[in-house]
């Protein structure tokens, strides 16, 4: 079984993100951790940020969910 690409990866190939919008995501969610708390997912950080939007979020998800159906056999 494969794996299905990052949400961050979905994000800039669609256009919605940047290398850098992700890299500083990334930055954000290791800080919540270093704190102790769970990193928060990043497009939940991305959104945070406004660098998504709500609509844009949903959509990188859904197209996630699509391609592990897919890696699974359940076209």
């Amino acid at each position: 079984m494969s794996r299905v690409e990052p949400f961050g990866v979905f994000a800039i190939r669609k256009g919605y993100a940047t290398a850098d919008d992700i890299h500083r995501g990334v930055q954000v969610q290791e800080q919540i951790a270093g704190k102790g708390g769970p990193p928060p997912l990043l497009g939940v950080v991305l959104l945070q940020m406004g660098v998504v939007t709500t609509e844009q979020m949903i959509e990188v998800l859904q197209e996630m969910e699509q391609a592990r159906a897919r890696t699974a056999g359940r076209t």
